[in-house]
């Protein structure tokens, strides 16, 4: 027999008062994607008066603590308890999106056209914003006068890494002995004025205080390496090996500053696409060089070690951005005005500027029977638009000569075979029908002017159109580049398939 033990069940807390607490609101998966709809959060709150249910909308009521497949965005989230008071509590949570991180990409943005492609010789960057947890509030604690954060975490392993420095702090001074070989724990907070790197003074479940005075409350985003050490971005680049033609993956490793910015320059890799060598027979009207231009999509990823368990990696599903980008074996001024971009040199549908021409000479000179082309990039906006070139041969005064205007036709994009004036077929590159995630027609074109000008002519233009939307009109894509024609010359042809003109002293 058991004595001195009551059998009476406990008393019934008392309905004086309402404890129900929510005490933090974690994002245990942010939305993937825009529009995904598959985030997720666990609600962490106590009550005296059990069951607790929770709400996102303060009218539907459920038992469990999760709620997933959640857009991102901002959610309060309300929780009643069986307390006869009517006892409710609320708080706020954003689901963050992951691709957010994404800060910047190499595209650069003209009006309302952008552009993906850049020059291989010149840094291509993806920026990333390392953003771990959610600052809901900033509140003054009492005890110091210092600011104590509120964070959407379990903050449990800070504390009982603080108290396990203390308590060895206090063991050794008991000794005798001044501990100096401890570590602080350090946090970036990104929450209007409190902007920095800060240490961490003590911590609850929920909140942690820091050494900086109380200065207003704020929201924002805080990093935690104790609780995501090892952290970095994993930059999936997906190509066509231009030796096997086999679609392949490589991966960039970068890790971020003090400030959780994560630089991943992926330049130098996908200089190894590109190559300086002319495999143009001059033979085709038009040449798509795949030495000169190469495409590829990205997809990121966040990378950090499970404090809980060292030595395992945690891993965020890969994001993949949507559009591919693009490389073109070619260098960009540093006064360039969109720096490392091929803005300049892209054609877009019913462009406000003509395009550049690759090949920029202030007046290229031509010689019959000696092979010359021009370089201009299909850009991928151009797809399914019908290319045409047009020469304008011009008198020794630069005055169209009567009858002059030719037009040639070029390329489609959508694998069609487009005729010229005999009925020749004319076709860019062999088609690939393979499905594949790398845009296979477009890249660096060269049009391969093939002329045999009479004694009149010493001056031609040339200059790319498309169709317009009735198909009746000519819209340029490209500057008009004035040749001059000379009788006896050499020709120089360098790498790269640019042609060069000498003239005979």
């Amino acid at each position: 027999m058991v004595t001195g033990q009551s059998t009476s069940p406990d008393a019934a807390p008392p309905v004086t008062q309402c404890d129900l607490q929510i005490n933090y609101i974690s994002v245990t998966k942010p939305e993937s994607s825009p529009g995904a709809a598959d985030g997720q959060i666990s609600v962490n709150a106590t009550s005296s008066y059990l069951p607790i249910m929770y709400s996102l909308d303060n009218v539907n009521f459920q038992t469990s603590n999760i709620f997933a497949g959640l857009h991102g965005g901002a959610y309060t989230v309300y929780c009643t308890d069986a307390n006869t008071l009517g006892c409710l509590t609320s708080s706020t949570v954003t689901v963050p999106i992951t691709q957010n991180l994404l800060v910047s990409d190499p595209s650069v943005t003209v009006g309302t056209n952008t552009s993906r492609w850049n020059a291989a010789f010149n840094p291509i960057v993806f920026t990333y914003q390392r953003k771990d947890f959610e600052v809901t509030s900033v509140i003054v604690d009492t005890a110091t006068g210092y600011a104590r954060v509120n964070v959407n975490a379990d903050l449990s392993a800070i504390q009982a890494a603080i108290t396990a420095n203390q308590n060895a702090i206090s063991t050794a001074a008991l000794n005798g002995v001044t501990l100096l070989n401890y570590q602080n724990i350090y946090v970036y907070l990104n929450a209007g004025t409190y902007n920095g790197v800060y240490t961490v003074l003590s911590a609850d479940g929920s909140s942690i205080v820091i050494n900086t005075v109380y200065n207003g409350t704020s929201v924002g985003f805080i990093n935690i390496n104790t609780l995501r050490p090892y952290y970095q971005i994993a930059t999936h680049i997906t190509y066509v090996d231009p030796l096997t033609n086999i679609i392949s993956t490589i991966t960039s490793i970068n890790r971020p500053n003090n400030q959780g910015i994560v630089k991943a320059d992926i330049s130098n890799f996908l200089q190894s696409l590109l190559q300086a060598k002319d495999s143009n027979d001059y033979t085709q009207l038009n040449y798509r060089d795949t030495n000169l231009s190469a495409s590829y999509t990205i997809q990121y990823a966040e990378q950090y070690d499970d404090y809980q368990n060292p030595g395992t990696t945690i891993t965020s599903p890969y994001i993949a951005i949507s559009a591919p980008y693009y490389v073109t074996y070619t260098a960009r001024q540093i006064q360039s005005k969109n720096g490392g971009s091929m803005a300049d040199y892209i054609p877009f549908p019913a462009p406000s500027t003509p395009a550049k021409w690759i090949t920029d000479f202030a007046e290229p000179a031509f010689t019959n029977g000696y092979p010359f082309d021009m370089s201009f990039i299909y850009s991928e906006t151009l797809a399914g638009q019908q290319l045409y070139y047009n020469i304008i041969l011009q008198d020794i005064n630069r005055n169209p000569l009567p009858g002059s205007n030719e037009t040639s036709y070029l390329l489609n994009d959508d694998g069609s075979w487009l005729l010229n004036q005999d009925a020749s077929k004319l076709i860019i590159a062999a088609q690939n029908l393979v499905t594949t995630p790398i845009t296979a027609q477009t890249g660096l074109n060269r049009v391969n002017i093939h002329l045999d000008l009479p004694l009149n002519v010493y001056y031609f233009t040339i200059s790319l159109y498309y169709n317009d939307a009735n198909g009746n009109e000519f819209v340029p894509l490209f500057l008009f580049h004035k040749f001059v024609n000379y009788r006896v010359q050499v020709a120089f042809v360098l790498k790269g398939g640019c042609a060069l003109i000498g003239k005979y002293a």
